[in-house]
């Protein structure tokens, strides 16, 4: 076997990150070196004891002010990672054979990380030659958008702040939404989702009707707040209203506090929208769904709830996922938790393409596994996904043809009366009785 050195280093910079949030102080040094512009060039972090960890080298074009590249070398100055806004993408001309494509909008993500880059969708009607060859406003759109930057490579700003790794939220989630699954095109459009300019361009892309879903793992105010305007507010909303043919999967907050119309609450948007096509994620205190422990996970401290407002929890705590530059790293969050859900809906899509998004939908909720009837979670399917059952339930509705709600509850509970998957789990006649209740008073 050969060993591989910067997979090693990879896993050793995880370790370290969880470790420094799980002590929640800081206990690392940065020692910034400047140039004449008085922009980072260098960043030594360090332990508190002086020992060097690793250091940063930014790069910049020009006189730009942020830097569009950086790589990281250990104590040693061996090299470990790097990141080159402007690198090519290697799989531009390449045709690709997709069963459906899926869209992220998040800050950016790392084109080239070794396990999201060949996943990227293509555009064979754009290529790389500074005209806007298919006549959609957009000049080279091959894969997907970044705003404000104007570029189809979706990429992440480099923050040269303190700090102990760069980090991008949006090639973490990328990496969740598709581990293990081939033959999805991952449509990104990224950057400062906040302008009205850029979810109007969102819009139009999704007007193509070929994205199956959105993963919106953001929140944003009101705009009566006027953190936000009256435009972006309205712009986001009308993402999801105009695309009934997409189903939006989103973020229901870090808040720890009850999802709902609440002035205390700062961030609610997308997920109150009060819109069919929405499917709204709560995180469990785990990474992963083992069927032998389901019993035992509860609702992450940090995650928002509501009997209404928020759909189902998913594994969102401590998950191991790309990070920038390559490698992986640990985020917990409800940010996690929604691409999860994700990957598992396309997934069963894979599966069975012929299955309606409120199929799919009402599959995903009305198969959820409940720890305890009497006590649902606080969520509309009033427990968290359970991947095997949610792909079963979506064969029997396809089998058998079912498109109306009622009876795909009526099947969802006759195959949780004849399947105990889970121990503590079986489902007496009352508690038929208790799952039409939750599901009638809560999904919408």
């Amino acid at each position: 076997m050969v060993f591989n050195t910067q997979a090693f280093l990879a896993i050793i910079l995880i370790l370290i990150q969880v470790s420094l949030k799980a002590r929640n102080k800081k206990t690392y040094l940065n020692y910034d070196h400047f140039d004449k512009q008085k922009r980072v060039v260098k960043k030594e972090v360090k332990d508190l004891e002086e020992n060097l960890l690793h250091t940063i080298h930014y790069f910049y074009e020009g006189d730009e002010k942020r830097p569009y590249s950086f790589n990281i070398t250990d104590k040693n100055n061996e090299y470990i990672k790097s990141y080159n806004q402007k690198a090519p993408w290697p799989y531009i001309g390449i045709p690709q054979y997709n069963h459906f494509n899926v869209m992220l909008i998040d800050s950016g993500v790392d084109h080239n990380h070794p396990q999201i880059s060949s996943k990227l969708f293509y555009n064979d009607k754009e290529s790389s030659n500074e005209f806007d060859d298919d006549q959609n406003g957009l000049i080279d759109d091959y894969m997907g958008w970044s705003f404000p930057k104007r570029l189809t490579l979706p990429v992440e700003p480099i923050n040269t702040k303190k700090t102990f790794l760069p980090l991008s939220h949006g090639t973490h989630v990328a990496g969740i939404m598709m581990k293990e699954i081939e033959a999805v095109g991952l449509v990104p459009y990224t950057g400062d989702y906040g302008e009205p300019e850029f979810l109007k361009l969102v819009n139009a892309r999704l007007r193509r009707n070929d994205i199956s879903f959105v993963n919106m793992s953001f929140s944003l105010p009101h705009w009566s707040t006027q953190d936000i305007t009256k435009a972006t507010y309205n712009e986001l909303r009308n993402i999801i209203k105009d695309n009934q043919k997409t189903l939006f999967i989103t973020s229901s907050g870090n808040d720890g506090k009850r999802l709902a119309k609440n002035p205390k609450l700062r961030f609610g948007y997308p997920a109150l929208y009060n819109l069919s096509n929405i499917i709204v994620v709560g995180a469990l205190d785990t990474n992963n769904f083992d069927e032998s422990k389901a019993y035992k996970y509860n609702k992450a401290n940090y995650s928002n709830y509501d009997n209404i407002n928020v759909d189902i929890f998913a594994p969102g705590t401590k998950i191991s996922a790309p990070s920038l530059g390559g490698g992986e790293i640990i985020h917990s969050g409800t940010s996690m938790a929604t691409p999860w859900v994700l990957n598992h809906m396309a997934k069963v899509k894979i599966a069975y393409p012929s299955i309606t998004h409120e199929q799919l939908k009402y599959a995903l909720l009305f198969s959820a596994y409940i720890p305890d009837l009497y006590s649902p979670m606080k969520c509309s399917s009033g427990g968290m996904i359970f991947p095997r059952r949610f792909m079963e339930l979506a064969g029997l509705y396809i089998q058998k043809n079912i498109l109306d709600r009622n009876s795909m509850v009526e099947e969802a509970i006759a195959l949780q009366k004849n399947s105990h998957y889970v121990l503590k789990e079986t489902l007496k006649k009352r508690d038929e009785e208790q799952l039409r209740k939750i599901w009638k008073d809560r999904v919408k």
